[in-house]
């Protein structure tokens, strides 16, 4: 057996999307880094191996779509991409090389592939595998499983791995360890204390924790992707397949609908009676045979599925399990559901989550039912929906950070969260920015001769800087990058975007597309505003009764888009609205009133319609959403003790937004929003956009009053953030980033380009001078879109000191 001995400064070990961004953010940070993955490629649950689609805020919340290391994966592999996506199992190879191709691009990393842990050894000597070999320490008094920390040292030494196929051991030799293992065996080896199972409801008061603890988890999932061959194929199970013949299996509320003959439902899943750890092999084996079950019974006896599947046939099945849950590694902050419900603003915030509370029944297919939700259809106004609307909240460091391994960060679906809060946090663009962020805190920490633990807060907020500068969004985190030049600048541009209208000016019957929303609920459009007044909104409104209805209207003022209680901000105006019998009729509510002075620089107000009429009432929908204006349905209460009603977006891919006009036309998208510090639209418009009707190139311009010296210039271009990226159409990009820039600075002589993008597709770019360059004025002259009609940019930042690692994209 070959022995080999490797010495880093942070291993990662895991190469989820966790690891994969851990891994990358640390190295980017200047830290020797090596990432140690068991398998053939990056991803975790979603690389071609497994094929689960990566999930986020960006599917619950308009703008709430993950940027950062998450952006900059999914935009190069949607730009490569030939596969049209869909629920799950569409991953191919792709996504894999997207991943690899970052990791190879980063200066600092090493990967390890094929490379399992196989123990930890402490600081005094002591061998993980040797503290509790057989689990006697494992302990469920408390209803679920727990064990508490049996380490006799505080910190790790080193690891040992096997290398598959390669008879070589390898002893790697660390000063930061992070665990994106997802059962958490690293910190499980090091004695780290950890959950396993539900809390009660009383132990910290949550509405999706049951009344009793147990020792439950969410099942792992294989998936199956079948191929159009064109012409009729027969399939015949093999005998060993599950005999699948009730229609109420799948069609009797159970969850379990098989809507398309492509395959990828996530409802496969086995878990309970199993052990989601030691019985992975068991359930491989009997999902295998559910699966080709399930298409069996598609393909030969579903009457509602049988002709949609005679052409197809069986392309691909998983053999390795994603896994949803198992332990949960007690951290210095254990997080609970409350916290995420109520958006609590953490000093240590490194990342935020929007997912709703996705707990999986317990058994998965061995259930009555996959899912809650999906039980009741997915039905939005259904009290499982309510009930698990979250976000997008905020996510600290401490659950990152061991409580018990001074050296030890975790990050993915073992973070430190009751079980009912990882029901959220546990999607992989979610674990994606958890990863992002304790890399970033490792680098930061051995930059500063501590440990991943032990940062200070000026050295969290350090992390908090470098994450933001890095694309990462912190909804509740707005301050001023230290040595950032543009607060100090004048911001001009050659053309400023107005909102006027949610589209063209056409005749009513074509303004709207015709695609009614039926109101069984109030319905609300929030709407960017700048400036002192606001004289009249008109509403693109249809009618089917034969009189008139009188529809009540309230105008808001609101301090996000994602703040969705019904009753939540300052009400500004009231009225009744009288809608004649038609269609796509043009409704003005004069207002004629001064805007508080908090708008004038730009905000939203939230135009609320009432229900009064379902059925016979609609909010006409356009064609294409209106950049910043997202539009919202009320949800029922979920808890008539603790909350009120709340709104939430369509649910849907991508935004909406009702048909709607303001007077006088909005100056929202103006170049000064450049400076603001969020990378998108939330509590203002959030960006630069020039004027649609003038052609391209146009120009953004930060001017100083004094010259300055510049060494680095940072752009972020907002892009759709309202859907998954990695659910835009193959081998697109999204319309709304710039492709084509150059950036000039001026001389005596006049504008000179010192750099050019041709063909950009990423989110983040930025742009470090050879030599330090001293000027007056910056211009950043877009010459192409993707698609959009108008240049933009969301955020501008210029440094005289070059950050700490070259533009990937750049190379």
């Amino acid at each position: 057996m070959k022995q080999t001995r490797i010495e880093k400064d942070v291993v990662v070990i895991g190469g989820g999307l966790a690891g994969f961004a851990a891994a990358v953010s640390a190295a980017r940070h200047g830290a020797q880094t090596i990432l140690i993955q068991d398998r053939p490629v990056l991803g975790g649950n979603a690389s071609s191996e497994i094929r689960v689609t990566p999930h986020g805020a960006g599917l619950h919340h308009n703008y709430a779509t993950e940027t950062g290391l998450m952006a900059e994966a999914a935009a190069a592999e949607r730009s490569r991409c030939h596969i049209e996506p869909m629920e799950n199992a569409w991953t191919n190879s792709q996504w894999d090389l997207a991943l690899y191709d970052i990791c190879k691009r980063t200066p600092n990393l090493t990967l390890q592939m094929n490379t399992s842990l196989t123990d930890v050894i402490l600081e005094d000597g002591t061998r993980g595998s040797t503290l509790d070999p057989e689990d006697s320490k494992v302990s469920q008094d408390a209803g679920y499983m727990e064990r508490s920390a049996i380490n006799p040292s505080r910190r790790i030494s080193r690891i040992e791995c096997s290398v598959a196929n390669a008879e070589t051991q390898i002893t790697v030799v660390g000063k930061q360890y992070i665990d994106c293992t997802g059962d958490g065996l690293c910190a499980h080896l090091a004695g780290c204390s950890w959950r396993w199972g539900s809390e009660a409801s009383d132990e910290f008061d949550e509405i999706h924790a049951p009344s009793r603890p147990d020792a439950l988890t969410m099942g792992s999932s294989i998936q199956f992707y079948c191929h159009d061959a064109g012409k009729p194929v027969p399939y015949e199970a093999p005998p060993w397949a599950k005999k699948l013949n009730d229609p109420d299996f799948f069609y009797g509320g159970t969850g379990r609908i098989p809507y398309t003959p492509r395959g990828g439902f996530w409802w496969i899943e086995i878990g309970v009676p199993y052990n989601t750890i030691f019985d992975n092999e068991p359930i491989r084996e009997e999902l295998t045979e559910w699966t080709l079950g399930i298409w069996d019974w598609m393909k030969n006896k579903d009457e509602k599925m049988r002709e949609k599947c005679a052409n197809y046939v069986l392309d691909w099945v998983g053999q390795v399990p994603g896994k949803r849950e198992s332990r949960r590694i007690m951290g210095k902050y254990f997080i609970n559901e409350n916290e995420l419900k109520l958006d609590r603003a953490f000093e240590d915030e490194i990342a935020y989550g929007g997912w709703f509370i996705d707990l999986h029944t317990p058994g998965g297919l061995l259930a009555e039912n996959a899912e809650p939700g999906a039980a009741t259809g997915y039905d939005s106004h259904n009290i499982e929906a309510a009930k698990g609307h979250v976000g997008p909240y905020g996510i600290p460091l401490g659950i990152l950070q061991s409580r018990d391994i001074d050296n030890l960060g975790m990050a993915g679906r073992d973070v430190s969260a009751t079980k009912a809060a990882l029901g959220s946090i546990r999607v992989m663009q979610t674990c994606g920015l958890l990863g992002q962020a304790i890399g970033t805190a490792a680098a930061v920490a051995l930059r500063e001769g501590r440990d991943l633990t032990d940062l200070s807060t000026g050295q969290v907020r350090e992390v908090q800087d470098h994450l933001r500068r890095d694309g990462v969004f912190l909804p509740n985190v707005n301050r001023e990058a230290e040595g950032d030049l543009v607060p100090d600048a004048t911001l001009s541009a050659s053309s400023e975007a107005l909102l006027a209208t949610t589209s063209v000016e056409l005749e009513p019957s074509k303004q709207c597309d015709g695609r009614p929303f039926e109101q069984p609920s109030d319905l609300a459009q929030c709407i960017p505003v700048a400036g002192p007044r606001l004289d009249a909104i008109r509403l693109c409104l249809s009618s089917s009764r034969e009189g008139p209805i009188e529809v009540p209207v309230v105008l808001r003022h609101v301090k996000s888009i994602w703040h969705y209680d019904q009753v939540d901000g300052e009400v500004l105006a009231e009225g009744t609205l009288t809608v004649e019998p038609g269609q796509a009729q043009w409704v003005r509510w004069d207002l004629g009133m001064e805007l508080p002075e908090t708008l004038h620089d730009g905000g939203y107000v939230r135009l609320e319609l009432m229900m009064t009429a379902p059925g016979e009432l609609w909010w006409e929908r356009v064609s294409r959403p209106a950049l910043a204006c997202p539009a919202y349905y009320l949800l029922p209460c979920a808890d008539p003790n603790k909350r009120g009603e709340r709104y939430r977006r369509i649910f849907n891919e991508g935004m909406e937004s009702y048909g709607f006009a303001v007077e006088p036309a909005m100056p929202v998208f103006r170049a000064e929003n450049v400076r603001r510090s969020a990378n998108r639209p939330y509590r203002d418009a959030g960006m630069w956009r020039s004027d649609p009707a003038e052609p391209l190139p146009q120009y953004l311009e930060c001017r100083w009053s004094e010259p300055k010296t510049l060494r680095q210039i940072e752009l972020q271009f907002g892009g759709d953030l309202s859907n998954e990226l990695c659910r835009n159409a193959p081998l697109s990009r999204d319309r709304e980033v710039v492709a084509d820039y150059e950036i000039l600075l001026e001389t005596k002589d006049g504008w000179e380009v010192v750099d050019s993008v041709r063909a950009n597709c990423q989110h983040h770019r930025f742009h470090q001078l050879a030599e330090p360059a001293e000027t007056s004025a910056v211009r950043i002259r877009v010459t192409g879109t993707n698609g959009s009609e108008s240049a933009s940019i969301s955020n501008l930042r210029i440094f005289s000191e070059l950050g700490d690692y070259p533009d990937p994209w750049g190379m």
